[in-house]
Protein backbone atom coordinates (compact mmCIF):
# COMPACT_ATOMS: atom_id res chain seq x y z
CA UNK A 1 0.00 0.00 0.00
CA UNK A 2 1.08 3.48 -0.55
CA UNK A 3 -0.42 6.59 1.26
CA UNK A 4 -0.43 9.90 0.04
CA UNK A 5 1.78 8.59 -3.10
CA UNK A 6 4.01 11.04 -4.55
CA UNK A 7 5.83 11.96 -7.74
CA UNK A 8 9.04 9.97 -5.96
CA UNK A 9 6.93 6.49 -5.55
CA UNK A 10 6.51 5.96 -9.61
CA UNK A 11 8.68 3.44 -10.28
CA UNK A 12 8.58 -0.69 -11.20
CA UNK A 13 7.76 -2.87 -8.24
CA UNK A 14 7.76 -6.33 -7.63
CA UNK A 15 7.06 -9.21 -5.41
CA UNK A 16 9.76 -10.75 -3.13
CA UNK A 17 9.09 -13.08 -0.17
CA UNK A 18 11.01 -13.81 2.43
CA UNK A 19 10.57 -16.69 5.46
CA UNK A 20 13.35 -17.72 7.58
CA UNK A 21 17.11 -17.79 6.96
CA UNK A 22 16.08 -19.91 3.60
CA UNK A 23 13.28 -18.95 1.74
CA UNK A 24 14.09 -15.88 0.19
CA UNK A 25 12.31 -15.11 -4.14
CA UNK A 26 11.86 -12.70 -5.81
CA UNK A 27 9.46 -12.73 -8.16
CA UNK A 28 11.03 -10.99 -11.62
CA UNK A 29 9.08 -12.03 -14.84
CA UNK A 30 7.92 -9.18 -17.15
CA UNK A 31 4.11 -10.16 -16.41
CA UNK A 32 4.63 -10.63 -12.09
CA UNK A 33 5.76 -6.92 -12.08
CA UNK A 34 3.56 -4.18 -11.61
CA UNK A 35 4.04 -0.48 -12.70
CA UNK A 36 2.77 2.71 -10.55
CA UNK A 37 2.42 5.56 -12.82
CA UNK A 38 1.73 8.74 -10.54
CA UNK A 39 0.36 11.63 -11.58
CA UNK A 40 0.13 15.27 -10.64
CA UNK A 41 -3.80 15.70 -9.00
CA UNK A 42 -6.01 18.27 -10.69
CA UNK A 43 -5.50 21.57 -8.63
CA UNK A 44 -8.87 22.75 -6.66
CA UNK A 45 -10.88 25.75 -7.64
CA UNK A 46 -12.96 27.47 -4.40
CA UNK A 47 -15.13 30.83 -4.68
CA UNK A 48 -15.04 33.28 -2.06
CA UNK A 49 -19.39 33.35 -1.88
CA UNK A 50 -22.12 33.92 -4.76
CA UNK A 51 -21.14 35.49 -7.72
CA UNK A 52 -22.75 39.06 -7.98
CA UNK A 53 -22.33 41.21 -10.88
CA UNK A 54 -20.73 44.72 -9.83
CA UNK A 55 -19.93 42.92 -6.49
CA UNK A 56 -15.98 42.16 -5.93
CA UNK A 57 -15.33 38.57 -5.29
CA UNK A 58 -12.37 35.91 -5.45
CA UNK A 59 -11.99 32.68 -7.11
CA UNK A 60 -8.65 30.63 -5.57
CA UNK A 61 -6.87 27.73 -7.46
CA UNK A 62 -4.60 25.68 -5.04
CA UNK A 63 -2.17 23.02 -6.58
CA UNK A 64 -1.00 20.72 -4.18
CA UNK A 65 3.09 20.65 -3.87
CA UNK A 66 5.68 18.89 -2.35
CA UNK A 67 8.96 21.34 -0.46
CA UNK A 68 11.30 18.42 -2.07
CA UNK A 69 9.85 19.22 -5.73
CA UNK A 70 10.36 22.65 -7.62
CA UNK A 71 7.26 24.60 -6.95
CA UNK A 72 4.61 24.72 -9.77
CA UNK A 73 3.78 27.63 -11.75
CA UNK A 74 0.21 28.56 -11.44
CA UNK A 75 -2.02 30.00 -14.67
CA UNK A 76 -5.22 31.34 -15.38
CA UNK A 77 -7.34 31.48 -18.75
CA UNK A 78 -10.77 32.71 -19.36
CA UNK A 79 -10.85 36.04 -17.23
CA UNK A 80 -12.14 39.01 -19.18
CA UNK A 81 -9.59 42.32 -18.92
CA UNK A 82 -12.78 44.26 -17.95
CA UNK A 83 -13.23 42.13 -15.01
CA UNK A 84 -10.40 40.32 -13.85
CA UNK A 85 -8.23 42.19 -10.95
CA UNK A 86 -5.23 41.41 -8.91
CA UNK A 87 -3.71 38.25 -8.94
CA UNK A 88 -1.74 37.26 -5.82
CA UNK A 89 -0.08 33.97 -4.88
CA UNK A 90 0.46 32.21 -1.76
CA UNK A 91 2.79 28.85 -0.22
CA UNK A 92 2.32 26.86 2.23
CA UNK A 93 3.82 23.46 3.18
CA UNK A 94 1.40 21.37 1.32
CA UNK A 95 0.56 23.72 -1.76
CA UNK A 96 0.85 26.78 -3.71
CA UNK A 97 -2.76 28.93 -3.74
CA UNK A 98 -3.40 31.78 -6.45
CA UNK A 99 -6.02 34.19 -5.52
CA UNK A 100 -7.83 36.21 -8.39
CA UNK A 101 -9.66 39.42 -7.04
CA UNK A 102 -12.61 40.36 -9.52
CA UNK A 103 -16.04 42.02 -10.31
CA UNK A 104 -17.97 40.01 -12.21
CA UNK A 105 -20.59 41.47 -14.93
CA UNK A 106 -23.50 40.24 -16.34
CA UNK A 107 -21.09 38.81 -19.59
CA UNK A 108 -19.19 36.97 -17.31
CA UNK A 109 -22.35 34.29 -16.77
CA UNK A 110 -21.57 30.82 -17.91
CA UNK A 111 -18.11 31.93 -18.67
CA UNK A 112 -15.52 29.27 -18.22
CA UNK A 113 -12.49 29.86 -16.24
CA UNK A 114 -9.47 27.61 -16.06
CA UNK A 115 -6.48 27.16 -13.58
CA UNK A 116 -3.35 25.16 -15.02
CA UNK A 117 -0.77 24.32 -12.87
CA UNK A 118 2.37 23.32 -14.07
CA UNK A 119 4.90 20.60 -12.43
CA UNK A 120 8.85 20.31 -13.90
CA UNK A 121 10.58 16.91 -13.78
CA UNK A 122 13.89 17.69 -14.38
CA UNK A 123 13.77 18.49 -17.82
CA UNK A 124 9.96 17.71 -17.82
CA UNK A 125 6.70 19.47 -17.10
CA UNK A 126 3.64 18.58 -16.67
CA UNK A 127 0.37 20.85 -17.03
CA UNK A 128 -3.07 20.03 -14.98
CA UNK A 129 -5.91 21.84 -15.09
CA UNK A 130 -9.57 22.41 -14.18
CA UNK A 131 -12.05 24.50 -15.30
CA UNK A 132 -15.12 25.88 -13.60
CA UNK A 133 -18.39 27.98 -15.50
CA UNK A 134 -18.68 30.80 -13.49
CA UNK A 135 -22.52 31.41 -12.15
CA UNK A 136 -23.42 35.02 -11.88
CA UNK A 137 -26.21 36.55 -10.59
CA UNK A 138 -27.13 40.13 -12.26
CA UNK A 139 -30.40 42.20 -12.35
CA UNK A 140 -32.93 41.85 -15.68
CA UNK A 141 -31.49 44.01 -18.60
CA UNK A 142 -33.11 45.46 -21.33
CA UNK A 143 -36.39 44.15 -22.09
CA UNK A 144 -37.66 42.47 -25.31
CA UNK A 145 -41.66 42.76 -26.63
CA UNK A 146 -42.59 39.90 -28.80
CA UNK A 147 -45.45 38.24 -30.02
CA UNK A 148 -48.54 38.28 -32.44
CA UNK A 149 -50.93 40.31 -33.73
CA UNK A 150 -54.08 38.57 -35.30
CA UNK A 151 -56.59 40.49 -37.84
CA UNK A 152 -59.96 40.15 -37.44
CA UNK A 153 -59.90 37.71 -40.75
CA UNK A 154 -57.78 35.61 -39.41
CA UNK A 155 -54.17 36.97 -41.12
CA UNK A 156 -51.13 36.67 -38.21
CA UNK A 157 -48.77 38.60 -37.92
CA UNK A 158 -45.23 38.31 -36.17
CA UNK A 159 -43.75 40.85 -34.63
CA UNK A 160 -40.06 41.09 -32.05
CA UNK A 161 -38.37 44.02 -30.22
CA UNK A 162 -40.92 46.48 -30.89
CA UNK A 163 -41.60 49.56 -28.89
CA UNK A 164 -44.94 50.37 -30.77
CA UNK A 165 -47.79 47.92 -32.45
CA UNK A 166 -50.69 49.54 -34.52
CA UNK A 167 -54.02 47.50 -34.38
CA UNK A 168 -57.22 48.22 -36.09
CA UNK A 169 -60.84 47.25 -33.81
CA UNK A 170 -61.09 43.33 -33.78
CA UNK A 171 -57.75 42.29 -33.89
CA UNK A 172 -56.15 40.15 -31.25
CA UNK A 173 -53.14 40.66 -29.69
CA UNK A 174 -50.47 38.42 -27.87
CA UNK A 175 -47.42 39.97 -26.32
CA UNK A 176 -44.63 38.40 -24.45
CA UNK A 177 -42.36 40.15 -22.05
CA UNK A 178 -38.82 39.04 -21.62
CA UNK A 179 -35.73 40.10 -20.01
CA UNK A 180 -32.03 38.63 -19.74
CA UNK A 181 -31.61 38.07 -15.85
CA UNK A 182 -30.23 35.49 -13.33
CA UNK A 183 -31.99 34.06 -11.88
CA UNK A 184 -34.80 34.46 -14.33
CA UNK A 185 -37.09 37.24 -13.88
CA UNK A 186 -40.99 37.65 -13.25
CA UNK A 187 -43.14 40.25 -15.46
CA UNK A 188 -45.51 42.50 -13.75
CA UNK A 189 -47.62 44.44 -16.20
CA UNK A 190 -49.05 47.81 -15.50
CA UNK A 191 -52.02 49.54 -17.03
CA UNK A 192 -53.95 52.67 -17.13
CA UNK A 193 -57.25 51.31 -16.80
CA UNK A 194 -58.70 47.96 -15.77
CA UNK A 195 -60.01 45.67 -19.01
CA UNK A 196 -62.20 43.36 -19.20
CA UNK A 197 -61.15 41.73 -22.41
CA UNK A 198 -57.43 41.55 -21.29
CA UNK A 199 -55.22 38.19 -19.86
CA UNK A 200 -52.47 38.55 -18.07
CA UNK A 201 -50.47 35.06 -17.20
CA UNK A 202 -46.81 35.46 -16.28
CA UNK A 203 -45.30 37.58 -18.33
CA UNK A 204 -47.22 37.26 -21.73
CA UNK A 205 -50.16 39.87 -22.11
CA UNK A 206 -53.54 38.82 -24.13
CA UNK A 207 -56.05 41.35 -25.57
CA UNK A 208 -58.69 40.20 -27.69
CA UNK A 209 -61.23 41.95 -29.69
CA UNK A 210 -59.16 45.46 -29.39
CA UNK A 211 -61.32 48.79 -29.46
CA UNK A 212 -60.66 51.92 -29.47
CA UNK A 213 -60.29 52.71 -25.81
CA UNK A 214 -57.65 50.00 -26.20
CA UNK A 215 -55.09 52.46 -26.98
CA UNK A 216 -52.37 53.50 -24.56
CA UNK A 217 -48.73 52.32 -23.20
CA UNK A 218 -48.54 49.14 -21.74
CA UNK A 219 -45.33 49.15 -18.96
CA UNK A 220 -43.85 45.95 -18.42
CA UNK A 221 -41.60 45.04 -15.23
CA UNK A 222 -39.09 42.84 -14.81
CA UNK A 223 -37.81 41.86 -11.77
CA UNK A 224 -35.78 39.15 -10.06
CA UNK A 225 -33.36 39.09 -6.45
CA UNK A 226 -30.75 41.06 -8.31
CA UNK A 227 -32.85 44.33 -9.43
CA UNK A 228 -35.44 45.23 -11.86
CA UNK A 229 -36.31 47.21 -14.95
CA UNK A 230 -39.05 48.35 -16.54
CA UNK A 231 -40.14 48.70 -20.68
CA UNK A 232 -43.04 49.59 -22.28
CA UNK A 233 -44.78 49.69 -25.43
CA UNK A 234 -47.49 51.79 -27.13
CA UNK A 235 -50.72 50.58 -29.11
CA UNK A 236 -51.83 52.88 -31.25
CA UNK A 237 -55.25 51.77 -32.88
CA UNK A 238 -55.69 52.86 -36.99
Amino acid sequence: TINKAEVDDQAVYHFRIEKGRRLRYSYLAEEEKVSVIVTEKIPDITFSGLLRAGHEASITCTAQWSPSSRQPIITWTGFSERSRGEITQHVSRNGVESHVDFTPTASDHLQNITCKATYFRGDSRVTVERTVTLIVFYPPKKIEFSGQLERSNGEVRYFTNISQIVAREGDSLVVHCDADGNPKSTAVWKLRFPATRLFIYNNKLTLSKIALEDAAPYICTARNIEGHTKESFHLQIS
